[in-house]
């Protein structure tokens, strides 16, 4: 039987050069670019896995969420917010740590996570 392996998510770019730029200040970097038609991130500058959270966990239901966890949620996403991201609610306690939901001004979603706010 012919396996399949998982490889990576794709998420819609409209504005590569903004989400790029919003990537980058999640501490990423570009491995492959054509381009606005595709980037591939540098698998060594993340570490991404696939999770699934039920509707009462999800902080934005029927989207794509990145995550990202941190040391101290409020000092990691300072920079995000001062370079135009949105906090889209308070940071927040969720059910093992605190959180903070932040739109970029790419319009990417990411969770942001960690032991203290």
């Amino acid at each position: 039987m012919t396996r399949l392996q998982l490889k990576n998510v794709l998420v819609t770019a409209p504005e590569m050069d903004a989400m790029i730029d919003d990537l980058a200040a999640l501490s990423t970097t570009v491995e492959f670019r054509d381009g606005n038609r595709y980037a591939a991130l540098d698998p060594s500058s993340a570490n991404l896995g696939v999770a699934l959270a039920g509707p009462e966990d999800h902080p934005a239901p029927g989207e794509l969420v990145l995550t990202a966890k941190t040391d101290r949620v409020g000092t990691a996403i300072a920079p995000l917010l001062d370079g135009g991201a949105d906090l889209v609610g308070p940071i927040h306690s969720g059910g093992h740590e605190y959180r903070a939901l932040i739109r970029t001004h790419a319009g990417l979603l990411v969770l942001v996570y960690g032991p203290e706010p």
